[in-house]
């Protein structure tokens, strides 16, 4: 069918049952299903400066679109559950935003390479299929739990408090890794999600964790002359205003991306290795 492509800065507002099965595609500005709207299923691609709100108090407003984004902002807020069909998270800065008080399910997750996302907004946001993990696949409890390197979980209206993880159970909830059990703090722990509140002594032998979060000043990394550090999720996230550091030696992800989550500035004077590439998010300075 015959697609219909919403471009310009403004907001279109569908407030009643409909019955198109059409793709949609946004461009630009804003579509919001609100009122009783609702809409049949079929697809919807969102581009980076796009925004799809789901205002409407009526059930299954997108009909189980799937949903495809490369970048823009999906927020629900009208206080319904929602169920969308497969979301794939494409290269640009996706957020899916839930403030519904009730539960917004995606079918299933896939990302392609440079896709980024935040997940946010306090209102649970499950899916049913089982989460595919960069790097480890640690389970619930265990410091190398498996996480989506690409991906920010905040339980509020934050920019993203923690690498995005989900519940091991049959509907999968995304939520924040627990730093208490899941993550090894100011120490690199073998294969471990490592937690740095301070710059520990320097790394001096080849290390394999796998990922790396930056939360207070001073914190930073160094690698002896000569040592790798690998990061086997390829994820780093630092969410300090400061401007840390990761330096000496060799950074690598190996064959993945080599993901930096920079909420604030910080800086990688190490060599960096490795063939999967350098995708850079958030809007801190690399």
């Amino acid at each position: 069918p015959t697609p219909i492509n919403k471009y310009g800065a403004g907001a279109v507002t569908i407030s009643t049952v409909g019955t198109t099965t059409q793709p949609i595609n946004l461009y630009a500005g804003t579509l919001v299903i609100g009122g009783s709207g609702t809409l049949a299923g079929g697809a919807v691609t969102q581009y980076a400066g796009s925004t799809l709100n789901l205002t409407s108090t009526a059930g299954s407003r997108l009909g189980g679109r799937t949903l495809t984004m490369y970048g823009g902002d999906f927020n629900v807020s009208g206080a319904a559950a929602e169920t969308t069909g497969a979301l794939t998270i494409n290269a640009g800065p996706a957020l899916l935003n839930n403030t519904s008080g009730n539960t917004l399910t995606v079918a299933s997750i896939t990302r392609a390479v440079g896709g980024t996302a935040l997940f946010k907004g306090g209102s649970a946001i499950v899916t049913t299929a089982a989460p595919t993990y960069i790097g480890q696949t640690g389970a619930t409890d265990t410091t190398n739990k498996g996480i989506y390197p690409w991906a920010l979980f905040d339980p509020g209206a934050g920019s993203g408090a923690s690498f995005a993880t989900m519940n091991s159970a049959a509907t999968y909830t995304l939520r924040a890794l627990n730093t208490g059990t899941e993550m090894a703090t100011d120490a690199f722990t073998a294969n471990a999600n490592i937690l740095l509140t301070t710059t520990p002594a320097a790394v001096s032998a080849a290390t394999s964790v796998n990922s790396l979060t930056l939360t207070a000043a001073g914190s930073g990394v160094t690698n002896a002359p000569g040592v790798t550090l690998t990061l086997l999720s390829g994820g780093i996230l630092n969410t300090v205003a400061s401007t840390p550091g990761i330096g000496g030696g060799y950074l690598t992800a190996g064959a993945n991306e080599l993901i930096v989550n920079a909420l604030g500035n910080i800086t990688i004077g190490s060599t960096i290795t490795g063939t999967g590439g350098l995708t850079k998010n958030g809007s801190g300075t690399l």
